[in-house]
């Protein structure tokens, strides 16, 4: 009966010590999942946020551009002999 109870408590401990480590490895796993779908997200974004900042750049540029134009096109008309139409033709 001793050694019967011997097994019991070899047999208890194992089991215990066995499901501590599949615990274990199971919620290192899942922290490694995790770990990895986050540095993907952060990834995206990163490259979201850098296109949001050349998209504006970009827009600076062609905002300037713009404005360059428009400022000359003006100057051109100011400049220009205005242009009588002749009504009966």
């Amino acid at each position: 009966m001793n050694s019967f109870v011997s097994f019991g408590w070899i047999f208890g401990v194992a089991g215990f010590l066995f499901g501590l480590y599949q615990w274990k490895r199971t919620s290192d796993e899942k922290v490694d999942r995790e770990g990895q779908f986050k540095g993907t997200v952060n990834t995206k974004l990163d490259t979201i946020i850098n296109d949001a900042k050349e998209n504006a750049r970009q827009h600076q540029e062609l905002y300037a551009y713009h404005n360059d134009h428009e400022t000359r096109i003006t100057v051109l008309e100011k400049k220009r002999p205005t242009r009588r139409t002749n009504q009966d033709e």
